[in-house]
């Protein structure tokens, strides 16, 4: 008997082009133009450096949320601090006095620090008063600003600062200490005010968080005023937060 002839089976290649000597050429399917794969490339390598942008600026953020300041900030306005009008300078917006929305001075008490939310003022000098929430034995203060990498000008920063704890006179037990030849810039005759610190801000330090010790912890102060006496070179002073530490009681 004779075996019948099997049927010819196909795969998946196909043979193309012209037989020379009885011979196909034969390649894969499906076939991929050499530019596609170019373009499939290309568009790879945008999409991981995108990814390793939004990345970056995700762990920015992160380090920002965790500043590791384990100490009370008195004067972060959730705890009930407080704008002291009177004794806060009053930005100028498109030549026009007064605060905004936008640039009050509450949200540098806030803990809020994405790039450009901050309290702005026009120039390099003006100050920030501050009430506390309770009466305290002030021991350190914190400015916080932006790193080099996500401030929008770091020329803004503030550089030299002084603060001022600030008792009413009613009931001040701090008249010893009260400085008779100095006040700020912004004072009020109801208050009693004493320099309880001066330092100097530096936007070359990794450490875009500073804190800073203060002077007289001995006596509980009902406020503070921060007067900014020069900034980085910047037309304006952006202040992004400022904390206050310690303990209460009189």
């Amino acid at each position: 008997m004779t075996p019948q002839p099997q049927p010819r089976t196909h795969d998946r290649a196909t043979t193309i082009g012209t037989r020379h000597g009885g011979h196909g050429i034969r390649r894969c399917c499906p076939i991929i133009p050499p530019l596609s794969i170019l373009a499939f490339l290309i568009y790879g390598v945008i999409i991981s450096h995108l990814y390793c942008k939004i990345t970056a600026i995700e762990d920015q953020v992160q380090r920002l949320s965790r500043d590791g300041i384990a100490l009370r900030d008195f004067a972060w306005r959730y705890n009930g601090a407080r704008i002291v009008d009177f004794l806060t300078t009053h930005p100028t917006k498109n030549g026009t006095e007064g605060p905004s929305r936008i640039n009050s001075p509450f949200v540098a008490l806030d803990d809020d620090l994405r790039p450009g939310r901050c309290w702005p003022f026009h120039g390099s000098v003006g100050q920030l008063g501050i009430r506390l929430p309770v009466a305290v034995r002030i021991s350190h203060v914190t400015v916080d600003h932006l790193p080099k990498e996500l401030a929008l000008s770091i020329t803004n920063a503030p550089r030299n600062i002084k603060i001022w704890g600030f008792v009413e006179k009613a009931h001040s037990s701090a008249g010893t200490h009260e400085s008779h030849h100095e006040l700020p810039m912004i004072s009020h005759p109801d208050f009693t005010f004493i320099p309880i610190a001066t330092f100097y801000y530096n936007i070359h330090s990794p450490d875009y968080i500073q804190t800073f010790n203060t002077l007289f912890a001995d006596i509980a102060f009902q406020g503070v005023v921060m007067e900014i006496l020069g900034n980085w070179g910047g037309e304006r002073t952006c202040i992004y937060r400022v904390r206050v530490h310690g303990e209460t009681g009189f």
